[in-house]
């Protein structure tokens, strides 16, 4: 189970998956997302701390200690008890050359941990009808090429896809791994190519088919709702 929003609207969405009937999905309602902070650091005001969190802010602290330095990476740490947080603090640099350091507002890259919060996504909007699992891709992403077999919603989700890794086009683009890029990009390098590994449904691919699912089906589309 994980935490998804929709629109202005949080669930919290079972996903399952067999192999008979494939993706399954519900949605569980929860509370409003009041969102108060037992404790911030960086300048953000905080309400004046009771007995129990304060106990809890100290135990917590503790176990972050050795990261908690203006010249050591860190990370972010939220708790949520019955819907809203409790506390939420950033602990070390989230920028060593710059100084820059990790609050609880820092962005984080999440990398391959993006797909499943797309992929649940996806599963509330077609619930709510907003659109099919076996729409075509091309729907949603029209510059995406034509190929003699539809790519849906469903296989990018799978990493059935056949998109090709676009790791290996920048690479053969002579690009390195290390220039910056953005999800325009990723885009624009898959629309000029003009086949695929596979056809869509017949292959799974990992990690080829991890990156365009939340790049290409999650910022076309999800965020549009």
């Amino acid at each position: 189970m994980c935490e998804v929003w929709v629109g202005a609207h949080r669930h919290a969405v079972v996903v399952a998956h067999d192999h008979v009937d494939g993706l399954h999905a519900s949605i569980v309602p929860k509370p409003s997302d009041r969102c108060s902070s037992a404790r911030q650091r960086h300048g953000v005001a905080a309400k004046k701390p009771q007995p129990e969190t304060d106990r809890r802010t100290k135990k917590v602290d503790a176990l972050f200690t050795r990261w908690d330095r203006q010249d050591s990476p860190g990370c972010a740490v939220g708790i949520i008890k019955d819907g809203e947080f409790v506390y939420k603090r950033g602990y070390g640099m989230a920028d060593l050359e710059h100084g820059i350091p990790i609050t609880p507002q820092s962005v984080f890259y999440l990398s391959s941990t993006s797909k499943q919060f797309t992929a649940a996504t996806a599963a509330v909007l077609a619930i709510q009808g907003k659109l099919s699992l076996d729409d075509d891709v091309r729907k949603h992403v029209p510059e995406l090429p034509k190929y003699d077999k539809t790519i849906t919603v469903r296989d990018l989700i799978y990493h059935t896809s056949g998109l090709r890794d676009y790791f290996v086009i920048r690479l053969a683009a002579g690009q390195s791994l290390e220039d910056y890029w953005n999800n325009d990009d990723v885009v624009r390098l898959l629309t000029r190519q003009k086949g695929l590994t596979a056809p869509p449904g017949t292959e799974f691919r990992f990690p080829v088919g991890a990156v365009p699912q939340p790049i290409v089906f999650g910022d076309r589309v999800v965020q549009s709702y």
